[in-house]
């Protein structure tokens, strides 16, 4: 199992902060390889972790650029979690 796994894995089992940890790893490694696809799922797990830790300001960056790379239903729905998070 790699880090992305690893960290939704934790998330699932109500460990945020390290699956936070391990998905930021895991997010890193596929930037710098150029794995856009698993980076944005990295992305997603990153932001569902710090939501649940509070961590407002980095879950709007986060979302931030979830929405650059999305588009159609997904783009609408991280449009609409930041609107949230922004207390819009």
């Amino acid at each position: 199992m790699g880090l992305g796994g690893s960290g939704g894995f934790k998330l699932e089992l109500g460990d945020a902060k390290g699956g936070l940890s391990d998905l930021s790893r895991a997010r890193l490694i596929n930037q710098s390889l150029g794995l856009r696809g698993s980076e944005l799922r990295n992305l997603k797990g990153m932001l569902a972790c710090l939501v649940e830790l509070g961590h407002t300001p980095r879950a709007i960056t986060v979302c931030q650029e979830l929405i650059e790379a999305s588009e159609g239903e997904e783009l609408a729905k991280y449009q609409d979690q930041l609107k949230q998070l922004k207390g819009e």
